[in-house]
């Protein structure tokens, strides 16, 4: 039972014996990651966007809002999804939140922002667009993000004093008390971290580790839409629009059955997008 109380999540007390015990077994989030793979077939969300997107001076409707409108739907729906362990005890987060990375210009030497996005339990696909569009837009456009002018400041002082820093945050972040200001700009203490590889132009997607700072239990990777073909039973062939994505989840949070259930859900999100047009409740 948890004495003090966190200002980012609610203690989760209605668990079996075998889940209370795993924390004392696997102690660390890289001792108790899974993985899960899959390829997703976007032709209906291909033609779904292409109608979003019409009349528009340019794509507002992309892949990765589709697949973060996705995933913040299938959490509400399955809320073990935005759970956390820290000192061994179980939390459920009080909000929704992604991170990701933004590039200010893709080339070798383009600046990266940390981009930290809230989303409410019911939002649309165009709420996350609106949402999504207007941060990437600030990190591109902005000479400088929340996240960077915190790490410009603390960088500034001798190591030392960075790294008795970064103790105190690690023991405030262990209790749930670090500031909520300092927590927003650390990509690390979101429901999931996504990194959208696609958009650099890679094909798969790659397995990612989880870390131990912070709070995220999952991380997706997605790849870039891609035409495979498939060949039928029947030896018909068709050629499919595709996207890989990977998923990393401290096991911990939930079990086996409910994790692929979630995927499930996932992917009839991805496979009948226009469910994402109304909020959830309905």
């Amino acid at each position: 039972m948890a004495l003090i109380k966190r200002n980012d999540a609610t203690e989760v007390k209605d668990l079996d014996a075998i889940h209370r015990v795993f924390p004392y077994l696997m102690k660390r989030r890289t001792d108790s990651v899974v993985f899960y793979q899959i390829q997703m077939d976007m032709r209906r969300a291909s033609r779904y966007l292409r109608e979003k997107n019409q009349g528009k001076s340019k794509r507002y409707y992309s892949y990765f809002i589709l697949f973060i409108a996705a995933l913040v739907r299938t959490i509400a729906l399955r809320p073990h999804l935005n759970r956390f362990i820290a000192r061994n005890i179980y939390y459920q987060r009080k909000d929704i939140s992604f991170s990701f990375i933004v590039k200010k210009e893709l080339s070798d030497t383009g600046e990266e922002r940390s981009a930290y996005i809230v989303f409410d339990k019911g939002e649309t696909l165009d709420g996350v667009a609106q949402k999504v569009n207007a941060f990437i837009e600030e990190c591109k456009t902005a000479e400088k993000v929340n996240s960077d002018k915190t790490l410009d400041i603390l960088l500034k002082f001798p190591q030392c004093v960075v790294s008795g820093f970064v103790s105190l945050l690690r023991l405030l972040d262990r209790y749930g008390k670090m500031p909520k200001s300092l927590a927003e700009t650390d990509g690390m203490h979101s429901t999931i971290f996504i990194a959208n590889l696609g958009s650099i132009g890679t094909d798969g997607a790659p397995l990612h580790h989880l870390y131990e700072w912070g709070t995220t239990s999952i991380f997706v990777t997605v790849g870039r839409l891609r035409k495979v073909l498939q060949i039928s039973s029947r030896g018909e062939q068709t050629v499919k629009d595709v996207v890989d994505i990977s998923f990393t989840v401290d096991e911990r949070i939930s079990d086996g059955f409910y994790f692929i259930r979630s995927l499930e859900l996932f992917k009839r999100f991805i496979e009948h997008p226009e469910l994402l047009d109304q909020p959830y409740e309905q």
